[in-house]
């Protein structure tokens, strides 16, 4: 899973494991990264379930490939990066 915004990826499939990724999943997550959900309707975060998959929201990550910011744009970086550093996606 990438982005432009993540300088490219967050999350990968390793050539060795993607039969014990499911297909719908976006991967694992690279090394140094964090990342949690969002509920869309109440932007509080959805907890990690201790089995099977959470339920959807919005993925927000932090890490070093997370960009510092849009030019010239701190009203736009302001509405991607929050106070504590995690990139809203916008993807569900």
């Amino acid at each position: 899973y990438g982005m432009t915004e993540l300088s490219p990826v967050s999350h990968a499939i390793p050539r060795d494991g993607a039969e014990r990724v499911p297909l719908d999943s976006v991967g694992y997550t690279v090394p140094n990264t964090e990342c949690k959900l969002l509920d869309p309707a109440t932007d509080e975060e959805i907890d990690v379930p201790a089995e099977g998959p959470s339920a959807p929201g919005q993925l927000l990550v932090r890490g070093p490939q997370v960009m510092l910011g849009y030019l010239n744009r701190p009203d736009a970086t302001a509405a991607t990066i929050d106070p504590d550093g995690f990139l809203r996606t916008g993807d569900i």
